[in-house]
């Protein structure tokens, strides 16, 4: 690219604070974790397997010693809750999903 280019490219950019996006945007790993507990939004809590595969995926976070310190400062702190190896962020109720209900109709060849 020549600067000219790099320059628009610069100026295009949105500006810090301009999205409400960017501006939250979670810094740390345990906050990346809680933002990705949230927004999977699983009634039962997110499995440690789902979340590595989320920070993955949206974070590009790939260093397992990182989330599983980060998993165990959220426990601590309180910031996580844990069941087994699922976890939940604590005071965010999510309703379970309801079964769809399938009528069966018997349909028979008539006379």
């Amino acid at each position: 690219k020549t600067a000219l280019s790099t320059r628009n490219d610069a100026s295009m950019a949105p500006k810090s604070g301009a999205t409400g996006a960017s501006a939250a945007a979670p810094k740390t790993v345990l906050d990346k974790i809680v933002a990705a507990v949230s927004r999977m939004a699983d009634p039962t809590g997110s499995s440690r397997v789902a979340i590595v595969k989320f920070l993955k995926s949206e974070y590009a976070v790939d260093n397992a010693n990182a989330i599983k310190k980060a998993l165990k400062a959220g426990v601590d702190s309180g910031k996580l809750l844990q069941k087994g190896q699922s976890f939940m962020v604590p005071g965010v109720e999510l309703k379970p999903v309801e079964e769809e209900q399938i009528t069966i109709s018997e349909v028979r060849a008539g006379k």
